[in-house]
């Protein structure tokens, strides 16, 4: 078991050579986020990995701006 003593969650974004298009949707950017947990035992963790709200939810990415989608997203992430 691991006990959470702190985390911290980020991103960043990198912008594609020109927008990519699935199922009707396109994007123009990924977000890649990193959150680092530290245990209270004082061992590191961290986790990283490229989000596209255009990939997981037709319903997010067709209800909100892509900006708006992945950051729903990273908030999940840092939940």
């Amino acid at each position: 078991m691991i006990n959470i003593q702190s985390f911290t969650a980020n991103f960043n974004r990198e912008p594609l050579i020109s927008p990519f298009g699935f199922k009707g949707g396109f994007i123009d950017e990924l977000w890649h986020s990193r959150v680092k947990l530290t245990s209270s035992a004082g061992t590191s963790y961290t986790g990283r990995g490229t989000q596209s709200v255009l990939w997981s939810d037709p319903g997010v990415f067709s209800s909100y701006s892509a900006t708006g989608g992945n950051a729903l997203m990273l908030l999940v992430s840092e939940y």
